[in-house]
């Protein structure tokens, strides 16, 4: 097998024509994926399977190697009440124009066909809306037009809409006529900055769960795609690990409650996006504020203290999260309003009373990081992974940070543990 220091001239080469950042999913999963291919085309040394990428058949199996594409139907269904929510007012105010909706990538197809039943449950017949699939593999695009599902794709859709909008087929659900109606799935490159250049605007825009796995150059040709793609008043929908590579020159939160949600900022006169916003809400996991000395009235050492002596007979005793789940909901609801400082002062007493609690230190810690306290946010959200190793909400935010500040093995490191916890993968 071939080392991973071998791989370098591939992992420019997926860099450079899809963006991917080799770290993001680890340099050794390149490595299989190359030894592989090599071994399939029965190349002895790296210098032949480099002469056989220049070939696009060959390109395309190794990039289906290196894309993770688990999906599943109304994966984060707040993201679906929100389509609903958009097409209802769409609806009401009469527009002649179709609602449209964009789902990149879109993997084997779950999205976009959940995009398209919730715009029939919210009323919109087939001819009054669009939703447009895009993606890069070959495969996935097949599986999505073949629209038939194993039980694990299909386990949040609830009975009601089973029976209404799918199949059964053997031991799989297949995707009706009706549900199909309005989408259609083409192949291309989301981080491409032409890509679907020409189309009409999108009223709102799924890019989920992608970002994460891009270099920097390439989230920006992203997100400058996605802000043209969008309407004025369109909305972005992202992962809840990729808050934090969001918000900046182009978007701001678009306040929604446990919706990871985005708005263009506003352009002011001059045809420039505004800067001077207030801190976006926090949509949720990794959202930070436009301004890194967002105001706060807890003090930095407050941060970090648990103020254990104070700490009721239930944190004492090991109280769990569950348990007490309004409390925590409060915190959530505070820093989904924007209201940061108060966000962290009920986080701090929270962990006050419950020192053992993993979510109630992670939540603190996107609280802190929203408000640009990065290093009070680091130290909450490692205290999070040593009471919860496995917390993957801790784990992708601390990457993300970890990322800011320059250290990338380490972000790579601990996006590789979040692997398996449920979350998609790189789609581009």
């Amino acid at each position: 097998m071939i080392s991973t220091a071998d791989t370098h001239a591939i992992e420019a080469l997926l860099a450079s024509r899809i963006g991917l950042d080799p770290a993001s999913i680890g340099r050794d999963e390149v490595r299989r994926a190359v030894s592989r291919r090599m071994a399939e085309v029965g190349c002895d040394t790296l210098a032949e399977y480099l002469d056989c990428l220049v070939h696009d058949e060959e390109w395309d199996e190794l990039v289906e190697l290196v894309l993770v594409p688990e999906t599943w139907f109304f994966r984060e269904p707040t993201a679906f009440a929100l389509v609903a929510e958009r097409a209802r007012q769409h609806g009401a105010a009469g527009h002649e124009r179709p609602f449209r909706v964009l789902s990149m990538p879109c993997s084997t197809g779950p999205e976009p066909y959940s995009v398209a039943i919730t715009l029939r449950e919210a009323g919109l017949p087939p001819d009054r809306f669009r939703v447009e699939a895009l993606d890069l593999s070959r495969r996935a695009l097949a599986e999505a037009r073949l629209g038939r599902y194993g039980a694990r794709a299909v386990r949040h859709v609830p009975s009601p809409l089973l029976r209404a909008y799918f199949v059964s087929v053997d031991d799989s659900w297949e995707v009706s006529s009706d549900a199909r109606r309005g989408v259609r799935f083409s192949r291309g490159n989301v981080v491409d900055p032409d890509v679907l250049r020409g189309v009409s605007r999108f009223d709102i825009v799924f890019c989920r769960n992608v970002l994460i796995y891009l270099d920097a150059a390439a989230r920006l040709r992203l997100l400058d795609a996605t802000a043209r793609l969008l309407r004025d008043d369109g909305v972005l929908v992202t992962g809840h690990a990729e808050t934090s590579n969001v918000v900046g020159p182009l978007f701001v939160s678009a306040r929604v409650p446990r919706t990871f949600a985005y708005v263009k900022r506003p352009v002011n006169a001059s045809g420039e996006r505004a800067t001077s916003v207030s801190a976006p809400a926090l949509g949720g996991p990794g959202t930070q504020a436009s301004s890194p000395r967002a105001s706060s009235s807890t003090s930095s050492k407050g941060m970090t203290s648990h103020r254990r002596g104070r700490a009721s007979a239930a944190g004492a005793s090991g109280y769990r999260v569950q348990d007490d789940k309004p409390g925590l909901e409060r915190i959530r609801q505070l820093a989904d309003a924007g209201r940061l400082a108060q966000a962290m002062a009920e986080g701090e007493r929270w962990i006050a009373a419950h020192p053992s609690s993993a979510e109630g230190h992670f939540l603190l810690g996107i609280a802190a990081s929203a408000a640009g306290r990065f290093e009070d946010a680091e130290m909450v959200l490692r205290r999070a992974l040593y009471l919860e190793p496995s917390h993957a909400g801790a784990l992708t935010q601390l990457a993300a940070l970890r990322e800011r500040a320059g250290d990338v093995q380490e972000a790579a490191r601990l996006r590789r543990r979040t692997r398996g916890n449920g979350r998609g993968g790189y789609r581009p």
